[in-house]
């Protein structure tokens, strides 16, 4: 396979806050994927790069911001959602960094990086989440990486770690990942990170022609610190154009980015690498141009999986990704 493609596309961002009905999302209803939710008894529910996808059929959604701030609640970076269907493959993905839940309060949470990953098929499901640099009101957590792992808090506060509800139903089988659940002692709760995905059996369907797409997040090192990136791109539904949606914030010299269109999409210098150039917004400042290469070289990504970037505005940085992971889905034939 050699794809060269040339088109110009305005990539949709996705809603980064938005008002839950009455019925939370903690429980594994539905098929979806989003970033972080929160409910406070003061607000209405916060819904942050929510996928709010029924995976009925071959499909596809995606949800990415550059940052969210919402004050006293929630602030973090590059979060990122994608849940995907097709061939019998059912793989959802939720990923967010530097993470300041209920900042200044005595329940304040804080992480350098969360992300969770579920896949079903053939009756069989499976969920993995990472958790970096976790601290509840000052105090390290250790993630143990074990699943359903709970952490009891001062003040009837409570950590759930890697939480995951599977279940099997006529031989199908669904699952429901988070990287972390809090709830705190005032009644205030979060789920960070989190994925439903469902097994529907019959086999799957079909990919469209031309469906070639890669999903990611996480860090690489910059000089003496590090950025983080989410990010989705390609071909999605069987549309004849590519998209993108890519947030990268360098850490190191305090550079934000984001992509704004896609010019070119297609195989790298290896079957698993992905070359993607278009427009972008620089620090709030429309007009450079990018070029991006990203490679998907095994799981869980860590140490293997590679990005790198160039930037019109003599930017440049590439690695091994330090957190994260970057995963390359179908191909064009």
């Amino acid at each position: 396979m050699k794809m060269k493609l040339l088109f110009s596309v305005l990539a949709a961002g996705a809603l980064a806050v938005a008002a839950l009905p009455a019925s939370s999302p903690v429980a594994p209803q539905g098929a979806r994927a989003y970033a972080a939710f929160v409910r406070t008894p003061s607000r209405a529910p916060l819904l942050v790069a929510d996928t709010n996808l029924d995976l009925s059929g071959h499909s596809e959604r995606f949800g990415s911001e550059l940052s969210i701030a919402v004050p006293r609640v929630l602030f973090a970076e590059t979060p990122a959602a994608s849940v995907t269907t097709g061939q019998g493959r059912y793989q959802g993905s939720a990923s967010l960094s530097h993470v300041v839940l209920f900042p200044g309060s005595p329940e304040e949470l804080q992480a350098f990086f969360l992300r969770a990953e579920a896949r079903a098929g053939a009756g069989r499901a499976l969920g993995t989440s990472r958790i970096v640099g976790l601290k509840v009101a000052g105090r390290l957590i250790d993630a143990t990486g074990a699943s359903d792992q709970v952490v009891a808090l001062p003040g009837g506060g409570t950590l759930v770690l890697n939480e995951q509800v599977a279940t099997t139903f006529e031989g199908r089988a669904r699952i429901a990942v988070a990287a972390v659940h809090y709830t705190t002692g005032s009644g205030r709760e979060a789920v960070l990170a989190r994925a439903v995905v469902q097994d529907e059996g019959g086999g799957g369907t079909d990919w469209p022609e031309c469906h070639d797409f890669c999903t990611g997040g996480g860090w690489i090192l910059s000089g003496d610190d590090h950025a983080n990136f989410g990010f989705n791109a390609g071909f999605h539904d069987g549309e004849p154009q590519p998209v993108i949606h890519f947030n990268y914030i360098d850490h190191g010299t305090g550079m934000h980015m984001k992509a704004d269109t896609i010019t070119e999409y297609g195989e790298g210098s290896t079957p698993t690498a992905r070359h993607m150039e278009g427009s972008c917004t620089i620090d709030d400042v429309p007009g450079f141009t990018y070029m991006i290469d990203v490679e998907d070289n095994g799981e869980p990504g860590v140490g293997v999986d590679f990005l790198g970037i160039t930037l019109s505005n003599g930017y440049a940085a590439s690695g091994l990704l330090s957190g994260g992971n970057i995963q390359i889905h179908g191909e064009c034939e």
